[in-house]
């Protein structure tokens, strides 16, 4: 696989313009344009909206709640192996285990715990359906991120990753390849062009080993993803995209320590507790995306699209071993609509999750559907401050609900400063899991109730 996407790579750089339709005017434009545009809300009369020549970069607008923590100039400047590397050294975030690559997958983000955060890519859910837990190496490489917005409500943590998309007039390649001791190599390949003047492909690859010096420590990694967006007028824009991630871990279950007086804690003194445990994640993902502006000054405001999300995790060691496998379809969409200087958010998605039964025999149901839907209001204050409100509630198809109401303001006292205060309640229903894992040496729960929270923040 790694080899046939690099082959049509370079095949797709190096043919030239005139061979894709659309190509044959030749435009005089930079090799690359910036797709910070200014935005103009006062349009009133839209005419007959045609393909411009060229398309103009489509722009996302975010949640006023959301904060934008990283974006496409921060992250030019700053090299991380993944995205887990990076979350672990932000402000207010513990992480359950450092010291090597795809095991950063654990954090305690501002007293949020693991099953209390979400995580989006292109507003497509990432959190794994049999347990809710969070698994950021199911995420694109660092690199191919584009930006990184958070909102941080009392009860959930979210975050919303959204991919890094080009508009060339020449072929983008990158390749680059790291090889040191350890067994560590880092292989990274990318490609992007315009197939058309309004057409874009990219094709990103990433692969990566270590071993890390330790004893059933070793790391294998995958990352692939192939997309396209096509722009059918100045107000649409389609978006269809194939990713993969795959990782291989030694699980060694900590080490023995011979001596604990001297603490001679070296890769040649030290044992691990399991010799043969390993783990192993395998996602794939198929996505059709459209997105809406009123015109090409104005920023993306409605989202919706479909995905087929692919799932298998393998656990082995002496005293247990699981396999999951999950395909999952789901649909989502977001509207944001300006009610003068209010801002109204409506966001859903809802999803049908099948158990692989032919090799998966650890739960007592098949299959489930869960919906959940958001509402959310801003209202932007003087100085820069802003008061939120919202509500959200979710359903599954056992019977279980749950909800979550709130509120929070931040106030910019003066420069560099600011003050701010959250409040929410609601309820967390048990993951399917939680109530229908059957598999020794650990049993659901099927009486489990929702968990009722209240959280206050300032």
């Amino acid at each position: 696989m790694p080899g046939l996407v690099i082959f049509i790579g370079l095949i797709l750089g190096i043919l030239p313009d005139s061979f894709f339709p659309g190509n044959e005017k030749a435009v005089n434009l930079p090799d690359t344009m910036e797709t910070s545009l200014p935005v103009n809300d006062s349009i009133t009369h839209l005419d007959t909206l045609q393909i411009q020549n060229p398309a103009v970069p489509l722009i996302i607008q975010m949640p006023f709640a959301y904060d934008t923590v990283t974006n496409d100039s921060l992250i030019r400047w700053e090299l991380w192996s993944d995205y887990g590397e990076w979350r672990a050294r932000q402000r207010g975030v513990i992480a359950y285990r450092l010291g090597g690559f795809g095991r950063n997958d654990g954090f305690l983000i501002r007293a949020h715990e693991n099953r209390h955060q979400r995580i989006y890519r292109d507003g497509i859910p990432m959190n794994e359906r049999i347990f809710g837990s969070v698994n950021r190496n199911r995420l694109p490489h660092y690199s191919r991120v584009g930006s990184v917005h958070e909102f941080s409500a009392p009860i959930r943590f979210r975050s919303e990753i959204n991919t890094r998309r080009y508009y060339v007039t020449r072929p983008l390649t990158f390749i680059n390849y790291e090889q040191t001791a350890f067994d560590y190599r880092s292989a990274e390949g990318f490609l992007t062009r315009n197939i058309t003047l309004a057409t874009n492909l990219s094709i990103a690859y990433w692969g990566k080993n270590e071993n890390e010096g330790y004893r059933n420590n070793s790391m294998g990694g995958r990352n692939i993803a192939v997309s396209m967006y096509h722009f059918p007028n100045n107000s649409w824009m389609i978006e269809g995209g194939f990713y993969y991630s795959g990782l291989q871990l030694g699980e060694p279950h900590g080490y023995q320590i011979s001596d604990m007086f001297t603490f001679a804690f070296n890769r040649f003194e030290v044992f691990p507790m399991e010799s043969f445990a390993e783990s192993s994640m395998r996602n794939a993902i198929i996505q059709l995306t459209a997105y809406y502006r009123r015109h090409p000054d104005q920023q993306a405001r409605t989202r919706t699209g479909i995905y087929h999300d692919r799932y298998r995790r393998l656990h082995y060691d002496e005293t247990d071993s699981s396999f999951v496998r999950t395909l999952t379809t789901g649909v989502f969409g977001r509207h944001i609509q300006m009610l003068g200087p209010i801002e109204v958010q409506g966001e859903f998605y809802s999803e049908w999750s099948v158990i692989d039964r032919n090799r998966y025999l650890s739960m007592m149901v098949d299959s489930w559907v869960f919906t959940r839907g958001q509402s959310q209001l801003t209202l932007p204050l003087s100085s820069r401050s802003k008061l939120y409100g919202w509500m959200e509630a979710s359903w599954r198809t056992d019977g279980f609900t749950d909800y979550e109401i709130g509120s929070k303001a931040d106030w910019r006292i003066f420069n560099g400063w600011s003050l701010y205060g959250s409040y929410a309640r609601g309820e967390m229903m048990p993951q399917p899991g939680h109530l229908y894992w059957h598999r020794l040496p650990v049993y659901g729960n099927s009486k489990l109730k929702n968990e009722i929270i209240q959280r206050a923040e300032a």
